[in-house]
This record gives C-alpha cells, structure tokens and sequence, in this order.
C-alpha cells in the first residue's frame, strides 16, 4: 500500500477525480491473517472492491495491481462483470514466480493498461508485448513502457504517472 508505485498510481487516479482505496493483502503491514499462497489474496481483492462498491455505490470500478498485485488483480478481475478498466503495473510475465504465470488470462478482464518498466527484470518489454499479443484479439489491450525504468520504476516515477494519465486519456491537475 506504501510503494512508491502503487502511491503514484493513487495520486493519478485520486488526482483525476477517481475515488481511489489502497489496501495491503493479508499479513502485510498492519494487516490480519498471512500470506495464502495466492487465492486468499484475490479473496482481499473481492472484499475490497465490494467494500468500495458499497462506500461509493458505483458498480464499475477500475482497478490497478502492481507486481504480485497485477496476478492477484488478474485473477479476480476476470471473475467480476463490471470492472471498467484493468491497469497492471510490473507484471511479472518472465519470471514464474512459485508457479504464478498469466496462461489463465485468455482475453483481457476489462480494457486493459500496461504500464512496464522497459528494464524491468521481472517482465521484460518482449514477453509484455507478447502477452498483450496474444490478448488483443480479444479486447482492448495497450502496454506503454517507461524508458529505463527497472521492475520499482526507481528514478522514473515522474514518467509513471506521465505514462498512467497518457494510457487513461487524463489530463494533468
């Protein structure tokens, strides 16, 4: 919840007029439980949708995963009707990460944001490409990628955000 990614893409969205809700998964920070491995964290993405849902009264929601978060983010948004944009933000697409990999996506959950890193050792620019590919045919996809940015976006966050409200359509506040 305190990455300085995940902080960035609040202050997009929260910026450009969007009720925004940032939450640790499971045993992270000051968080209750542990980590499940997976499902019980796309568990905490259901509730904290439905709790936004219910605090805003608005169905459709975008919602922004980063790293381990855009797995996570992914899983559930493919179960969810009404999400209206899907923004994932390092996707760990190279690395197969305790079995995690992307194979289970066959089409895009919503239209579909990729914000990487063009050094990013976890997902690199030919393995995103080649993911958004092997997407587009079936809904609307785009990846921008961050000039020498590595997988934290470390000394580029300006360019982040630059990226996120480019691949939104917002104007700057």
């Amino acid at each position: 919840m305190h990455s300085k990614v995940v902080y960035t893409v609040y202050k997009v969205l929260n910026g450009a007029g969007h009720p925004t809700l940032r939450f640790n998964f499971r045993g992270v920070g000051m968080s209750e439980g542990r980590y499940s491995g997976g499902d019980g964290e796309v568990g905490d993405v259901a509730a904290a949708a439905a709790f936004a849902r219910a605090r805003t009264g608005v169905a459709a929601l975008r919602l922004a995963g980063f790293s381990f978060g855009s797995w996570v983010g992914a899983k559930w948004a493919v179960q969810d009707d009404h999400l209206e944009r899907f923004i994932a933000l390092g996707m760990p697409v190279t690395v197969n990460i305790d079995g995690r990999t992307f194979d289970f996506l066959t089409k895009p959950p919503a239209p579909m944001l990729i914000v990487q890193g063009d050094r990013d050792q976890y997902g690199s620019r030919e393995d995103v490409l080649a993911l958004a590919a092997r997407l587009k045919p079936h809904g609307q996809v785009e990846a921008r990628f961050v000039a020498d940015a590595d997988h934290f976006f470390t000394g580029r966050l300006t360019q982040l955000a630059a990226a996120l409200r480019g691949g939104l359509g917002l104007e700057e506040r």
